[in-house]
């Protein structure tokens, strides 16, 4: 990564200042969300993105599996949605992993872009496990014996729930219409995104006291770090092809056990890598999880 580089003291104090803000941005949503999977379990993480869509952090209370869900959202946003055509307040929702959201459709994401003075900065996002979205059976997604996704729930591609800070109340209403509790799910709404403008005023805030150029300097750097630490730790490893295999309980679409294999191959050059060679055939129900979400989460 090339260009201007901030120094260490006000990397690392920004950098912090982003996981505070998730941190926070999670805390609201964990208070103030009806559904148990996120108010009691904590099945849900916050997320802050650079002006790519590119994970820059997320919240140390957050949960690491779902760095996956995060990696491709902004970006799908981006590629339906370009910068010129998002405004301060918009927030977006999606559930639909082919779509750029998370890895089954009960996680429910919410992104909201950062301004200051105009300028776009990134995202800020969460995403919430909720108990059910709809589907032949309630929870089925998570829990079920569906052969296909149209059996599990409702599917949603990253759309406008709120729109320069109205809400549009034509997607609330077609998604409260296709679950079973909407009362309970009219509430994570809401939650979700109260805890979406809690993140953009506290960006907001950062940019106001660092300056939006010093910001975005900042999750450059976090990047930077990011992959040189990715890269000191793979070479560490010994170099070679290992082997695995486990086994889980059926998935209801048969009564044998799944396989869980992998071969990884750990090579130092040219560049330090770690290649995920083989895996077991995908399984026949709603165990079976789309790439690239799941590949990322064995990785991370």
């Amino acid at each position: 990564m090339t260009g201007p580089r901030l120094d260490p003291i006000t990397t690392e104090v920004i950098s912090n200042s982003f996981v505070s803000t998730a941190d926070e941005m999670l805390a609201a949503l964990i208070k103030s969300a009806y559904s148990t999977n996120i108010k009691e379990r904590q099945d849900c993480s916050s997320v802050v993105m650079d002006a790519n869509g590119d994970v820059v952090c997320i919240g140390d209370i957050s949960q690491p599996i779902h760095i996956s869900s995060f990696m491709f959202t902004g970006g799908a946003i981006l590629d339906r949605y370009p910068p010129n055509t998002l405004r301060d307040g918009d927030v977006f929702m999606v559930n639909d992993p082919y779509s750029g959201g998370p890895s089954h459709l009960a996680d429910v994401t919410f992104v909201g872009p950062v301004f200051h003075q105009g300028r776009f900065l990134g995202f800020v996002g969460n995403t919430g496990h909720w108990p059910d979205v709809g589907g032949k059976a309630p929870g089925q997604c998570a829990l079920g014996d569906s052969t296909e996704i149209f059996q599990e729930a409702i599917r949603l591609p990253p759309i406008r729930i709120h729109r320069a800070g109205e809400l549009n109340r034509e997607v609330l209403e077609t998604v409260l219409l296709n679950v079973r509790d909407p009362g309970s799910r009219e509430g994570d709404i809401r939650a979700q995104i109260g805890s979406v403008h809690l993140g953009i005023r506290r960006m907001q805030e950062l940019a106001d006291r660092h300056g939006a150029d010093v910001l975005g300097l900042a999750m450059d750097e976090s990047h930077r770090v990011s992959e040189a630490k990715i890269r000191h730790g793979i070479l560490q490893l010994r170099e070679g092809t290992f082997q695995a295999v486990d086994y889980m309980d059926d998935d209801m679409d048969s009564h044998e056990p799944i396989p869980m294999k992998a071969s990884i191959t750990v090579r130092h050059r040219p560049d330090p890598i770690i290649s995920l060679d083989r895996a077991a055939p995908p399984a026949g129900g709603s165990t079976a999880r789309m790439r690239p979400p799941r590949p990322w989460s064995a990785v991370c």
